[in-house]
């Protein structure tokens, strides 16, 4: 199992953030060289189910099975914490070669730099060793652009309201 912990700052409000964390902001999270389908999306609550389609635009095909852009699965916990809130994402359906996905979110004030702190934290494994291994740099990279995607997806969509 690989571990992946990412902390992003975002100089907005928690309310800002917590009611903008939607279907919008997660496909604009996405690289640029990913094009995604949106099935199902049902927000950030515990219970919430989510179904994706990735489609890759170097190979803009859909693969069959086990070779499948499909990714689904639920929020399987979600609350306030220490004065933010965070919520819990586990996959059910996955493509080759993961084998499972657990992602928690947790959004935090920052009474230091004002604004928010989102810790985004993620464990994940393959079928093989080989793969996890070799899928880290990519899923980090994804993360370090996430990271400044961001501040500019409330920069330029919302009040720019930093408590």
């Amino acid at each position: 199992m690989q571990k992946i912990e990412f902390l992003s700052h975002v100089p907005v409000s928690i309310e800002v953030v917590k009611e903008n964390f939607s279907e919008e902001l997660f496909k604009y999270l996405l690289p640029p060289l990913f094009s995604l389908k949106v099935v199902r999306f049902e927000g950030v609550a515990k219970g919430a189910k989510y179904e994706f389609d990735f489609v890759g635009k170097l190979l803009p095909i859909q693969l069959p099975r086990p070779f499948s852009t499909k990714w689904s699965g639920e929020i399987v916990d979600a609350g306030e914490v220490q004065g933010g809130f965070y919520f819990v994402d586990e996959a059910d359906d996955l493509p080759f070669p993961l084998k499972s996905w657990r992602h928690l979110h947790r959004i935090l004030p920052n009474p230091q730099k004002g604004g928010i702190d989102i810790l985004d934290m993620v464990e994940y494994s393959c079928h093989s060793p080989f793969f996890e291994y070799s899928l880290y740099p990519s899923f980090f990279s994804l993360f370090v652009f996430r990271k400044q995607r961001y501040a500019a997806f409330f920069r330029k969509n919302l009040k720019f309201s930093a408590e």
